[in-house]
């Protein structure tokens, strides 16, 4: 739940007779960085989830004799696992190089999708789930899409360089 704890404060400081407070900080000016605080903490949150899940089910599957994966395809969904895991605790830690793998990798993603929706490319299906490759690719496409659009938003960049830059001044002093 979201409140706006600012607004109450200046009502607050008008009901106790202060009257035309001019240049007092509220809480709500510092609410956008609170929200995008959140949500760098949900996409982070979202990676590790989804690497983890992942991880898990082809593990599983092998074990099960489920699905069989080839070698390459197996070793391609323990990597891309591991690095959503990595990205996800490095988008934690305010870590840049992840920040701009994390960009990067979702373009990726993203033009891939668009390339098998045109039809450029397709995908043998070695990589099975219970999801239709239709729903896959869309869910995939929105999702990579959303986290792209959030992370290059100036206020969430600031965010990083300014953690970043906080973390480097604390280790010179």
């Amino acid at each position: 739940m979201y409140f706006n704890l600012g607004a109450v404060a200046q009502l607050g400081e008008h009901l106790h007779g202060m009257q035309g407070v001019r240049s007092s900080i509220l809480l709500s000016s510092t609410i956008l960085n609170m929200k995008h605080g959140r949500g760098i903490k949900y996409f982070a949150y979202t990676e590790i989830i989804l690497g983890i899940v992942s991880l898990f089910s082809t593990i599983f599957c092998l074990l099960n004799n489920r699905t069989p994966y080839p070698v390459t395809v197996a070793t391609f969904l323990f990597a891309t696992a591991l690095i959503s895991i990595s990205l996800g605790i490095g988008i934690l830690n305010y870590s840049r190089p992840s920040y701009y793998l994390l960009i990067f990798f979702s373009g990726v993603v993203v033009l891939s999708k668009i390339l098998i929706f045109s039809k450029i490319i397709s995908l043998n299906q070695t990589i099975t789930s219970t999801l239709t490759p239709g729903v896959k690719n869309t869910t995939s496409l929105i999702y990579h899409s959303l986290l792209i659009f959030y992370f290059t938003r100036k206020s969430v960049i600031d965010i990083f360089f300014r953690n970043r830059q906080k973390k480097y001044r604390t280790l010179t002093k």
